[in-house]
């Protein structure tokens, strides 16, 4: 399924995290610096999906949005 501005508003996060989820194992599994367990990399991708999927604008693919948001949000934390 493909995701767009227009179907992720009317999906549910369960919905898009279960179509995401190779994507998102893959960021977990990439990222060899990580020291939080997979359920809370799940809750950061989670909550990133909860606080966009309304706003989102459609100017990349979604995947590749909340690829980037987690991403971005990993290296802020590994610098803490």
């Amino acid at each position: 399924m493909v995701l767009n501005n227009i179907n992720i508003k009317s999906m549910s996060v369960k919905e898009i995290v279960s179509i995401l989820m190779p994507s998102i194992i893959g960021i977990y599994k990439s990222i060899d610096y990580l020291e939080i367990s997979r359920n809370e990399f799940l809750e950061i991708v989670i909550n990133v999906i909860s606080k966009t999927k309304n706003k989102y604008n459609g100017n990349k693919p979604y995947n590749e949005f909340v690829k980037d948001r987690v991403k971005y949000l990993m290296k802020k934390k590994k610098n803490y």
